[in-house]
């Protein structure tokens, strides 16, 4: 999937809003539509598929409700909403007309004006489609094979989610190391947030932040 890369930019920053653009190779390319094809839907157990899963709240043992979707708010935080049309995936990837509709592919950046600021770009949703689980018992580490083909997913470790419960991993872009992707798992719903700019603490504190002002129930 589109990875959340911004070029850099030497000199002053442009009065142009910047907009989220994706890091050429990121999502699976040829063959993609096939793939999704043979893909199942999200379980409602999903969410504690990932080794040692369950829910995992930020202060609490309480499960979190169980998420519907997702919102783009215009701030998260000191992030603000990066300029670009909300457009999930490409319409020959296999993904149906209604689950797409539920799907999103957004930017947001410390610096909405600068495209060589930090940013983080998340894409997914309701209905994400992972493969299932006889490929791999670790969903968070089935969602990055097929959305973010380029993170290193054998060093993907935990993260809080924060009070959107499930499953938050994080590990190093292959390509890119100094990058950090994460994954998130809840039910029927699936994030995978690609960081640029950040530094791997910076990102992996990030993801309860981005999962709490996103995800509904």
């Amino acid at each position: 999937m589109p990875e959340s890369a911004m070029p850099a930019i030497a000199a002053a920053p442009s009065s142009e809003p910047a907009h989220p653009r994706p890091r050429p190779g990121r999502r699976r390319a040829g063959g993609l539509a096939a793939t999704v094809l043979g893909l199942t839907l999200l379980a409602a157990g999903a969410a504690g598929c990932s080794s040692g899963g369950g829910d995992q709240k930020s202060g609490g043992s309480a499960a979190a409700a169980q998420p519907t979707g997702i919102q783009v708010p215009a701030k998260i935080g000191s992030l603000e909403k990066m300029a670009g049309e909300d457009k999930f995936g490409t319409p020959d990837d296999g993904i149906s007309k209604a689950v797409r509709k539920s799907l999103h592919y957004v930017g947001y950046s410390k610096d909405a004006n600068d495209a060589s600021a930090p940013n983080v770009i998340v894409e997914g949703g309701a209905g994400l489609p992972i493969p299932d689980e006889a490929s791999e018992p670790d969903a968070v580490k089935r969602l990055l094979g097929v959305w973010s083909i380029s993170t290193d997913r054998a060093q993907a470790t935990k993260v809080s989610s924060g009070s959107a419960g499930g499953t938050a991993e994080c590990a190093p872009n292959g390509t890119v190391p100094k990058d950090t992707d994460c994954g998130w798992v809840n039910g029927k719903v699936a994030l995978v947030m690609n960081f640029t700019g950040f530094t791997r603490d910076e990102a992996r504190a990030l993801v309860p932040k981005i999962l709490d002002a996103m995800v509904t129930s």
